[in-house]
């Protein structure tokens, strides 16, 4: 049995279309990077200035309580020391 036999040619002009044809692909590639790279920029400082926005209404928020806490805190030791007081004059 003999094998048959297929004969396959490729031309310097079939590898010179697959060169270019690559070439084009490279530098499609090549322009979406440096887009995706420009569009990462962007989102850093978006995500940057969100950071900002949320730590100063967080801020604003905090900042209520935490004055209430203080004024509980003061009127809590000075009705202790009131009490201290009245008790070190009977």
């Amino acid at each position: 049995m003999s094998e048959p036999t297929a004969e396959v040619r490729i031309t310097l002009r079939d590898v010179y279309t697959s060169v270019q044809g690559l070439r084009d692909d490279v530098q499609d590639m090549s322009e979406q990077v440096a887009l995706l790279g420009q569009q990462q920029t962007t989102a850093t400082a978006s995500a940057e200035d969100h950071e900002r926005r949320l730590r100063a209404l967080e801020e604003r928020t905090w900042s209520t309580p935490r004055l209430a806490s203080v004024m509980s805190a003061l009127a809590t030791l000075l009705s202790i020391a009131g009490l201290a007081q009245s008790i070190t004059h009977k």
